[in-house]
């Protein structure tokens, strides 16, 4: 028994290492094949430029593709990166109990129009109650109308309108006006004025049992379903308006002053510029976290449909110019840092990005003429020593 415990751990062990084993063979072949075809692509290169340029004969030191580069005066622009969300989203909240009936799909998605039923909230025991006090005014109402005639026949006209006008399902019509300080007294002392009130509160009270779409929207999150019971304050859905979107989008502080309310936007996805906006308000207040200042942007023109939700890249134009260089994407590395190729060796910078393209980069604080490698230099470190290959195209 003991012989077979030893053999299966030996044969547990054998089968790991050759596991093991395979793997790093595998991994370090890899390795060696990307690096052989990283190797071809840079020895094509480099053939094609030594065809073009005989002085490059020394194969000892890292060849590298670098141009010089010169400011160009562009527009100022301001870039931020920010979430679409709708102009209104709003919580509706029950300010009555019942068992809720959905007039629309009470479901995440649905879509609805302004001024449809969104859900209502069982009412029949409001509605006859407050029939039944209309009854009782119009009793009211007819126990007064002979005193009326008789004391004060100049406006009993106007009651006995009142009167036959009112319906105990339709709304409470208007009071007729008191035409003396009698007359007014009488009325008082009936409590015809302060049932009446009563009653209107009741009737505004029952329009809280329908809930109507105040806008053409969509419902974000629905909280309850149809034939559930809600409560005073318990939410019931959430909803957004379509169609009218903004973007809030954090500027740097330094940067702030240049973004004007009005100013026109472009909003990229993708590096694709897919919409059109302006500015339409900005904060008073920095993030402490980012030290940005938000800036809000109404979006006024889209190429594609654009979702609650979705994140874009804006480019806010400002009055004035300032000097930028554009590199191509492929010479920025660590983020924001490029190569300066000095005296043959390369020198890593850290720049200011203000803009990516689909292609290239826009980048500020670079001096005029300056070397730059313009793709990527396998194991490049700082002060390494190189080759230039100039190039014109990119």
């Amino acid at each position: 028994m003991k012989v077979r415990h030893v053999l299966v751990i030996i044969t547990s062990i054998i089968i790991l290492v050759t596991i093991v084993l395979a793997f790093m063979m595998g991994y370090g072949a890899g390795m060696t094949k990307g690096e052989q075809d990283a190797e071809k692509i840079r020895a094509k290169r480099l053939a094609e430029a030594m065809a073009n340029d005989t002085t490059i004969k020394d194969t000892n030191f890292v060849k590298v593709f670098a141009a010089s580069f010169t400011n160009q005066i562009k527009p100022i622009t301001a870039a931020g990166f920010g979430q679409v969300v709708s102009s209104s989203m709003i919580n509706i909240t029950s300010e009555v109990q019942g068992v809720i009936y959905g007039g629309i799909n009470l479901k995440k998605g649905t879509k609805f129009k302004k001024g449809q039923v969104l859900f209502s909230i069982k009412n029949q025991d409001v509605v006859l109650a407050l029939k039944a006090r209309k009854s009782n005014y119009l009793t009211m109402l007819t126990n007064i109308l002979p005193d009326l005639k008789l004391d004060h026949s100049e406006n009993f006209d106007a009651w006995l309108k009142f009167y036959n006008a009112l319906d105990v399902e339709k709304i409470l019509p208007p009071l007729p006006e008191t035409k003396s300080f009698k007359e007014k007294n009488f009325i008082v002392s009936r409590n015809i004025y302060s049932e009446y009130y009563n009653i209107l509160s009741d009737q505004e009270r029952l329009k809280k049992y329908t809930i109507i779409a105040p806008f053409d929207g969509s419902v974000l999150n629905a909280m309850t379903d149809d034939g559930a019971v809600t409560a005073p304050g318990s939410p019931v859905l959430s909803v957004i308006r379509l169609g009218n979107l903004e973007i809030e989008v954090p500027i740097k502080s330094e940067e702030i002053d240049w973004v004007k309310a009005g100013a026109e936007v472009v909003l990229y996805d993708n590096n694709v510029a897919v919409a059109k906006g302006k500015v339409n308000r900005k904060g008073t207040y920095v993030n402490p976290q980012t030290q940005s200042v938000p800036v809000f942007i109404d979006i006024i023109e889209t190429s594609v449909d654009l979702y609650n939700g979705m994140y874009l890249n804006t480019e806010i134009k400002c009055e004035g110019f300032e000097s930028l260089i554009e590199l191509p994407r492929k010479a920025i590395f660590n983020k924001n840092e490029v190569f300066y190729v000095e005296n043959n060796r390369i020198i890593a910078h850290p720049v200011e990005i203000k803009l990516f393209k689909e292609n290239s980069v826009l980048v500020k604080g670079i001096p005029d003429n300056t070397m730059i490698a313009v793709e990527p230099i396998i194991n490049a470190t700082d002060s390494m020593e190189v080759k230039v290959i100039n190039v014109s195209k990119f």
